[in-house]
């Protein structure tokens, strides 16, 4: 047989099991992906530096606030 020919398929197969591993690899992600929550919620002190946090208020000091008014602050 020729030899590039026998180069060409070998490259072929490997590309193919490859892409075959790829795509098993990506829906058992998928699969762990449905499962996991997509929201952290924690609770943080009031103290805690500038960051990159989105601070969410309780529905007792939401409803709080809204009594008081937004000149209450």
């Amino acid at each position: 047989m020729n030899p590039v020919l026998l180069i060409f398929t070998q490259i072929t197969v490997t590309g193919c099991g490859f892409l075959v591993y790829f795509l098993y690899a990506v829906g058992r992600e998928s699969r762990k992906a449905r499962k996991r929550t997509r929201v952290q919620i924690r609770t943080i002190p009031n103290h805690a530096p500038e960051s990159n946090v989105i601070q969410l208020e309780t529905p007792e000091k939401a409803a709080a606030r809204e009594k008081r008014g937004a000149s209450g602050r």
